[in-house]
């Protein structure tokens, strides 16, 4: 009988463990994400999309910092998402550069009432989508991989877990040319067939992107 009254404290400490890392790792758990884009031109844009995925809290308020390569990417400007649609988002601060390539953005979102007057429009919590997009001009083509980093989340996504990596400027991939010499023909010598061939490109690499028929 001792040792049974020993053994149920100790099964008792070992249940509660379990329960508070499954809840750490749940809390943990990323809910904001950026995506990957393939690098342009030099001189073109290119658009990156931040998504919120459940959001663990509702969301009237936002700011971060942004990490990017200053030497491929120079910001262009912010615009809000699919949560934000409609409502007049004012991006505080969206230009204040603190170093070459980190500058910070805040955000808060207010809805016009038919009334006239302004009421802070919140995004509920638990919701999905789109929350900005980030518009950059490609400045030099990358050789690997790049991403963005947003760090120093604060208000209402102070609490939202960011996941690292995400948010890629990846390289050009030059897939081959696709060569089709057209339909099948059936001929009697000494007769001729006539082949009307196609080639598609992707138009890459950048620079040349060219195809050459020889």
């Amino acid at each position: 009988m001792q040792r049974v009254r020993q053994t149920r404290p100790m099964l008792a400490i070992l249940l509660l463990v379990l329960v508070c890392s499954a809840t750490a790792s749940f809390a943990q758990l990323p809910n904001l994400d950026v995506d990957d884009q393939t690098t342009r031109p030099i001189g073109q844009t290119v658009v990156f999309t931040a998504t919120i995925s459940n959001a663990p809290t509702s969301v009237s308020a936002f700011g971060f910092e942004l990490t990017f390569d200053a030497n491929l990417l120079q910001f262009q400007s912010i615009s809000p998402g699919m949560l934000l649609n409609g409502q007049n988002t004012d991006f505080l601060n969206a230009n204040v550069v603190i170093a070459p390539g980190r500058l910070t953005v805040g955000g808060i979102t207010i809805r016009r009432l038919p009334n006239g007057d302004n009421q802070v429009f919140t995004i509920a919590s638990g919701a999905t989508g789109s929350l900005l997009q980030l518009t950059f001009r490609i400045l030099a083509l990358p050789n690997a991989s790049s991403a963005l980093m947003l760090t120093n989340l604060v208000d209402d996504i102070a609490q939202t877990g960011w996941r690292p990596g995400s948010g890629r400027l990846l390289p050009d991939l030059n897939l081959p040319p696709v060569v089709n010499a057209g339909a099948d023909q059936s001929i009697t010598l000494p007769a001729t067939a006539t082949l009307t061939g196609m080639v598609t490109d992707d138009g890459l690499p950048i620079p040349p992107g060219t195809t050459t028929v020889t």
